[in-house]
């Protein structure tokens, strides 16, 4: 099993449907869509895509891949998280959109220098299903091993 996610968003089927391009945990894709709302979650921890040796630009780097958008046209949230047990300050990178129809995006990406590794989290959720707290409020019960922690 892959370290960092949490297996709670797949082990649920009452609360989320597994798609079918999600492959953890043998491989690095999670990909669900939670029941009651319609939300959908999809998540990648892997290899990192691009490597600058700037954890800060490697996120902005998948932050602007995962969006389909480039760094000219946003500036992206940053959280200083504490420092990881390499010593080093970890920053994790959010974009927010929302949607003149009430439908709310975000975009998560953090790049982990130490082990040439990403992890990434595309939501999307329609109009009425909770906005940015409801996201979130997922994100932090399933995926909090990996983004809030350093």
């Amino acid at each position: 099993m892959l370290a960092g996610w949490e297996t709670s968003i797949l082990t649920d089927p009452e609360a989320f449907a597994v798609e079918p391009d999600s492959t953890f945990p043998v491989g690095p894709t999670i990909s669900v869509t939670e029941i009651a709302t319609d939300c959908t979650f999809w998540a990648y921890q892997g290899v990192e895509e691009h490597d600058s040796g700037d954890e800060a630009e490697n996120s902005e780097y998948v932050l602007g891949f995962l969006s389909q958008s480039s760094t000219d046209e946003w500036e992206p949230d940053v959280f200083e998280l504490a420092p990881s047990s390499q010593g080093v300050a970890v920053e994790m990178l959010s974009i927010l959109s929302e949607g003149d129809d009430g439908s709310t995006r975000a975009w998560f990406a953090r790049n982990f220098q130490s082990s040439g590794s990403t992890s990434s989290i595309v939501a999307a959720c329609p109009a009425g299903a909770g906005g940015i707290d409801h996201i979130d409020e997922v994100i932090d019960e399933h995926f909090q091993i990996n983004f809030r922690q350093p």
